[in-house]
């Protein structure tokens, strides 16, 4: 910024009268300072925290990893099937369903061993996905409500005399 805007901006500070300045600091009262807290305090890494983010990386990668085991195992799978397509003679199945042929039968084992990989590695990722979730939930919880919201709505769960299931909310009708 050039040094003439310094000037304006100086100026314009300086024409703020102490009254408006009293109806702004009533307006607004100053919160008590609460104490510096240094940068990657014992909030930033406390346990439940990295757990969450933690648990979804790995699920992120678990999915990564299931996703591809299972497109390596589809285009092995296709090979094969090409390979049927082309010469049938070799793709006969004996009584159980295995290939009568020990190189097509080894194959089609690594294409099951591959779909069993990503299956695993697929679920893994779900339940990872869930646990994540939980943990961001019990995260959310706070000890006191933040200072700066101006009314907190009550919300009530109950049971009236017939049994029958109430849910309410109250709200303040005036700040």
């Amino acid at each position: 910024m050039k040094p003439v805007g310094f000037l304006i901006i100086a100026g314009l500070l300086a024409t703020v009268s102490p009254a408006s300045a009293q109806r702004l600091e009533s307006r607004f009262p100053a919160q008590p300072e609460a104490p510096a807290e240094r940068i990657g305090g014992p909030s930033a890494w406390r346990p439940l925290r990295v757990t969450k983010w933690s648990t979804l990386a790995l699920s992120a990668a678990s999915a990564g990893y299931g996703f591809i085991t299972n497109h390596r195992a589809d285009q092995r799978f296709q090979r094969i099937e090409e390979l049927c397509r082309q010469e049938s003679d070799r793709c006969e199945q004996g009584p159980g369903g295995a290939y009568l042929d020990p190189d097509l039968e080894a194959q089609y084992q690594e294409v099951v061993r591959l779909d069993d990989r990503a299956r695993i590695a697929l679920v893994a990722s779900q339940i990872g996905v869930a646990a994540s979730v939980i943990l961001f939930i019990l995260d959310m919880r706070e000890e006191s409500t933040p200072p700066n919201i101006p009314y907190e709505p009550k919300l009530e769960l109950g049971r009236n005399s017939d049994g029958a299931l109430l849910l309410g909310a109250r709200l303040p009708l005036s700040p």
